[in-house]
């Protein structure tokens, strides 16, 4: 679950967010729709905690696993996802390599490492692309590589 109450975000005098509601329920999948400079790609990230709100509450989860994103980004960050238009992926650089330079970034080494690459292979059923460039893949295969890492 995703609440968003009474958001309010501003950009110098220019008012991006003015008390923005909303509620997503878990399993939901949602999308916003609006006109350039509407507040969309700002409301994202107050929600994944890319940005703090000015003014209004964000939490992800529900009941005891209910966190305030504003306070706990870290734990938030688990509870949620996005797929943002461009993919997040080094082009030239393998599944494996991907999946390994972001481990690394993560504070992953040695034995952790590796089974956390072969977790998100055999999850997002990339295992038999592992050698592959990603500038090579299909475009759900590249979807599934962002997503994974």
């Amino acid at each position: 679950m995703l609440h968003l109450s009474s958001l309010r975000k501003s950009y110098g005098t220019l008012e991006v967010l003015r008390g923005l509601d909303l509620d997503v329920g878990a399993g939901q999948i949602m999308g916003l729709v609006g006109s350039n400079g509407a507040g969309k790609s700002t409301a994202i990230a107050i929600a994944c905690g890319l940005l703090t709100a000015d003014a209004g509450e964000v939490f992800v989860g529900a009941g005891a696993a209910r966190v305030d994103v504003r306070n706990h980004r870290a734990k938030a960050a688990g509870l949620i996802g996005l797929a943002p238009q461009e993919l997040g992926v080094y082009p030239m650089l393998s599944v494996k390599d991907n999946l390994v330079a972001l481990g690394e970034l993560a504070g992953l080494r040695g034995r952790g490492l590796r089974n956390a690459v072969g977790e998100v292979l055999d999850r997002m059923g990339l295992t038999a692309q592992l050698a592959q460039r990603a500038d090579t893949l299909s475009g759900g295969q590249a979807r599934r590589l962002h997503t994974g890492m």
